[in-house]
């Protein structure tokens, strides 16, 4: 059960930084367009603040949307195919995808600003698939299985 626990704990802060890389970037992305020059040490300061000052509301947002997505998609493969690490790395991309089209589409709100254009939606999703890999390595390589039973 550790191993498991372990597992999705890796999966989660790799897919959550991940996704901050991919909003830092892409937000001075934005500055830069508007003619501001952005060096090295700024992106790299920028972040590691967002980082830390996002992990507060986005972190959680992350962890549970992957939660529902590995363990529906553990509770599926369990009865129909095997697990492969293309299936949990597809699960978290839509876990992700879901929790920005809901929040956009029920409150009308964008979580981050980049989810505003499909670049940003799409790095958003690729963020999900990077721990959903990570997560289906970590549980194959402990012997686990496809993360449908209890440990």
């Amino acid at each position: 059960m550790w191993n498991r626990i372990l597992a999705f704990a890796a999966g989660t802060i790799s897919a959550y930084i991940t996704a901050v890389l991919f909003i830092s970037q892409l937000n001075i992305a934005r500055i830069t367009e508007l003619g501001f020059p952005v060096s090295f040490a700024e992106r790299i300061a920028t972040l590691l603040d967002d980082i830390g000052g996002m992990s507060q509301v986005y972190l959680p947002l992350v962890a549970v949307a992957l939660l529902v997505a590995w363990l529906f998609t553990g509770l599926l493969l369990s009865r129909f195919v095997r697990p492969s690490a293309l299936l949990y790395a597809a699960a978290g991309f839509v876990g992700i995808l879901a929790v920005h089209l809901l929040m956009n589409n029920l409150l009308g709100i964008a979580p981050v600003a980049p989810t505003r254009t499909p670049i940003g939606l799409l790095s958003q999703g690729a963020a999900g698939a990077v721990g959903g890999w990570l997560y289906y390595v970590m549980v194959s390589a402990a012997g686990l299985g496809n993360g449908s039973r209890a440990d």
